[in-house]
């Protein structure tokens, strides 16, 4: 269990997904820490971060397949934030912005959690859900740890291959330097 998911596990905690139907939106995001939300889910998710010490969103790109991450809210939606760039597009109401603090932008497939269930949305797949559904506590946390454990595999993955590379480029190098050196004498 990762630090940031043990400090979410031992408070007050509540999760809730969240829907995007582009790519550019999260990568925004992602860099100005700024989300709006439809008007619906505004009253939800101010009642929560008044109420709650932490408030989880794990974001999704429509039809990716994925969590693309997740993130703390850091405010409330309100209209002292500045807008998004992205929220004038947008053919609905949506909430004053919020801020909020990335702690994982890795993605997970779907697959991996495809047992992991979400009684507060009929005990359906916890990655099906529209925007706004809320996540029951032990469900959030599973999803948590599992992608906790999907940066750590990834980080093995690329730290492991990285270091097969660098060693093999390594050999390679010598090989070579012991050929030049041989045909030369």
């Amino acid at each position: 269990m990762g630090l940031i998911n043990l400090v979410l596990c031992c408070t007050d905690t509540r999760f809730f997904i969240v829907k995007s139907f582009n790519e550019q939106n999260v990568e925004q995001c992602m860099e100005d820490n700024i989300w709006t939300t439809q008007a619906k889910n505004s009253s939800t998710f101010t009642e929560a971060f008044n109420q709650c010490r932490n408030v989880i969103l794990f974001f999704s790109i429509n039809q990716s397949g994925h969590f693309q991450g997740y993130a703390r809210m850091t405010t409330a939606p309100s209209s002292k934030i500045p807008r998004p760039c992205w929220m004038k597009s947008l053919p609905w109401g949506t909430s004053e912005p919020f801020r909020l603090e990335w702690l994982s932008t890795t993605p997970l497939e779907f697959r991996r959690v495809r047992r992991v269930t979400n009684p507060l949305n009929e005990g359906l797949p916890v990655f099906v859900g529209k925007d706004g559904q809320e996540i029951e506590t032990s469900v959030g946390h599973e999803l948590l740890n599992e992608m906790d454990l999907e940066r750590e595999r990834r980080w093995d993955e690329d730290h492991r291959g990285g270091l097969v590379s660098d060693y093999q480029r390594d050999e390679d190098y010598h090989h070579g330097t012991m050929v030049k050196r041989e045909s030369s004498t």
